[in-house]
């Protein structure tokens, strides 16, 4: 796909491609002098030289059109019908976005259009409006959200937010609630690790101690032992491994083995700011998760998980971490029962505005319990649902056991969700 400025005849073939699809697509919202109204505009040829205006090309057909107003006001967003829902439209706002020197960007959406500008970060700043017989929702992009981020990981990176990564657990636990004991030995653990690879994982998370109800704590050398063997030959599989701990001193031995992100259950809040310390020293991303050693909530329980963030971020800053190299986990299970789970879940969107989001839900207990109790290794398919209603909501990355059923779920959810 080519995309270039369009002037002259070709300005007029995409002006007429946004009345063709306007009519198919958006005029049923207009009332009869709502529809002359937009012709109108169309038809105002002094606009139109004051407006960025650029084409979308697939083999030399015009597929697509935006406008722009000082670089700022997207005045027209259109793509063909038969191209809608394959990234067109999210290309062109991607390369008006690239060129602008604004820090936002405003839209006035059609009333069917929210949806889909809030896939592209858009966010509705005011009430419906109605002005000329058009009805509108005034929407603004912030640039300090990004649609996609190169999250660069020691000697590697990963990409986010093209489409959901898929983070493959592997306990080398003795006690885990859901595989304990099945990756204990360094071959086990790398025949896992290698399996979950070719199945389609992006991020190989490593732990060594347990942190179900219940569990049992060992010391940070036994945890040492465990996970450090793994580490190193999982490292030869060619993979990104996370190491999952809240001890810096088994973080600092897992980035010595060859570890690229850290994932702390306490969001860097655990000690005194040897974990922060030692995550600025090797320059490693932090997957930062909610969590708290009670499941009473005083106060609305996103606004708490709100505050418990912008610690991790406090933390963060006193040591020159940049914010943007900490992806928030929720926290599914931990300091919360199922119905803060659920709701949690049904309003995950409420903290993207905070950062990138990680969702950890594989096979945990509230999906059990909603399915009549049945076992973690039957939890596969309730685990999917959580992935795919997490997507819809603004998840990057989901942790799971089962890499096969997530995969394919998110490669679907990202194809109704991500691509327009």
């Amino acid at each position: 796909m080519e995309i270039k400025k369009i002037t002259g005849l070709e300005l007029n073939k995409g002006l007429n491609l946004v009345w063709e699809v306007f009519l198919q697509c958006e005029a049923f919202e207009y009332n009869r002098d709502g529809v002359r109204e937009f012709r109108k505009f169309l038809d105002n040829k002094e606009l139109f030289r004051i407006f960025n205006t650029y084409g979308a090309y697939i083999k030399n057909e015009l597929v697509g059109v935006i406008s722009i107003q000082d670089q700022q006001h997207i005045c027209l967003l259109f793509v063909k019908k038969e191209y809608q829902n394959s990234g067109i439209g999210k290309s062109l706002f991607e390369y008006v976005m690239k060129n602008s020197p604004h820090k936002e960007i405003t839209i006035n959406s059609a009333i069917s259009s929210v949806n889909i500008f809030k896939k592209l970060g858009f966010s509705v700043t005011d009430t419906e409006q109605f002005i000329n017989e058009i009805k509108f929702i005034p929407m603004t992009f912030n640039k300090d959200r990004k649609l996609i981020q190169i999250l660069k990981c020691r000697n590697k990176e990963i990409e986010l937010g093209r489409h959901t990564l898929i983070m493959g657990i592997l306990n080398v636990t003795p006690d885990s609630f859901s595989d304990g004991g099945q990756h204990q030995s360094v071959s086990e653990a790398v025949k896992h690790a290698k399996k979950m690879l070719e199945e389609g994982a992006d991020i190989i998370d490593i732990g060594g101690e347990s942190t179900r109800p219940g569990h049992t704590k060992i010391t940070d050398e036994e945890e040492i032992e465990r996970v450090v063997p793994v580490i190193k030959e999982v490292a030869k599989l060619g993979a990104i491994i996370s190491i999952d701990t809240y001890k810096y001193t088994v973080a600092k031995a897992a980035f010595e083995a060859g570890a690229h992100i850290l994932n702390d259950i306490w969001g860097l809040q655990y000690d005194n700011g040897e974990m922060a310390a030692l995550v600025k020293e090797y320059d490693i991303p932090v997957i930062a998760m909610h969590n708290k050693n009670d499941k009473e909530y005083k106060e609305d329980i996103i606004l708490s998980m709100k505050k418990f963030f912008r610690k991790t971020f406090d933390i963060a800053n006193k040591y020159g971490i940049d914010k943007d190299t900490i992806i928030l986990d929720p926290g599914i299970g931990f300091g919360k029962g199922i119905d803060e789970n659920l709701e949690v879940l049904s309003r995950l969107q409420e903290l993207r505005s905070m950062g990138r989001i990680l969702l950890g839900c594989s096979r945990k207990r509230f999906i059990g319990t909603i399915l009549n109790d049945i076992p973690p290794q039957k939890r596969a398919i309730g685990t999917v649902a959580t992935t795919v209603c997490g997507i819809e909501r603004g998840v990057d990355i989901v942790r799971v056991h089962d890499i096969v059923e997530n995969k394919q779920a998110a490669m679907i959810a990202d194809k109704i969700i991500r691509s327009w």
